[in-house]
Parts: C-alpha cells; sequence; structure tokens
C-alpha cells in the first residue's frame, strides 16, 4: 500500500488529495466457504485497485479504480492442445469496465510443437456507451516452434 496525502495552496486555488494509489488484498480460497471454492484457484484471488480523493474549489472528486485477478495453476488438457499458467481480471475505472484472460498455448501436431506465451483476449465496455469490443493480445513474450 502506498498513502497519499498532498495539500497544494497557489493565489489562484487550492486542493488535496488522499488516500492509496496502489493496494492489493488476496482473498483466500477458505474465506469464500465450500461451495464458492470449488469456482476458485487454490491461491485465492487477489484484488487491485487504488482508491484518491480530491477535495478542490469546485467540490469533492474520486479517482480510482478496482480488480480481482486469478492465476490458474492448473492445465486444461485437450487433445494436441494444453493451456496452463492462465490468469484471469476483471477491472472496473470510472465508467469502463474490462475482463480479460491470458494464458500460454502449447499445440503439438505429430513432429510440430508450437507454444504461444501470453496468449488471450480481452473485452472492455464503457457504461456511458453501449459499444463493446473484443480482440485478441499479441503473445507478451514469446513463439516458439520445435520438431
Amino acid at each position: 500500500m502506498q498513502p497519499v496525502f498532498e495539500f497544494t495552496v497557489t493565489p489562484d486555488s487550492w486542493s488535496a488529495i488522499f488516500g492509496i494509489t496502489d493496494f492489493e488484498l488476496t482473498i483466500p480460497k477458505s474465506s469464500v466457504g465450500s461451495l464458492l471454492g470449488i469456482f476458485l484457484p487454490s491461491s485465492g484471488v487477489a484484488l487491485k485497485g487504488k482508491l484518491l480523493f480530491r477535495v478542490d474549489s469546485d467540490g469533492f472528486h474520486f479517482d480510482g479504480g478496482v480488480g480481482l485477478v486469478a492465476k490458474w495453476p492448473d492445465a486444461v488438457r485437450l487433445p494436441g492442445i494444453v493451456i496452463h499458467s492462465l490468469a484471469t481480471s476483471v477491472a472496473v475505472s470510472g465508467s469502463d469496465f474490462r475482463i480479460a484472460a491470458a494464458g500460454t498455448v502449447a499445440v503439438s501436431l505429430g513432429p510440430v510443437a508450437v507454444t504461444i506465451e501470453g496468449f488471450g483476449i480481452s473485452t472492455a465496455s464503457s457504461r456511458s456507451s453501449s459499444l463493446c469490443r473484443c480482440s485478441s493480445r499479441r503473445p507478451s513474450r514469446s513463439f516458439s516452434v520445435s520438431r
């Protein structure tokens, strides 16, 4: 946690900012009960965000956002495909809402094996509009082909 407290005074204006810029709270699997615990990874879920308040001559303002992040230790195995190191996240910031999932995908077809690390999808929408977009992310780390 990084607490913030700033007070600024100029001849024309004044402002005060207080809050926390980065915080993380881990919710263990055991704390949600046996029914909800079925759907959570063994490491639990991390709640990450920031919370800042600003007071100035224009009034009281809020800035911040919060999101849930889960890292799944297990692998999904299908014939010829293995997906592991999966991470999912849900975040809300202002009027934006985002859901993302990324992981490592390994495909084996006979003598050829392809591995893509950091492959994923994300969906973002804004509460101020009905626009929703879905896109695939570029691999963030590496791409390899072996024979």
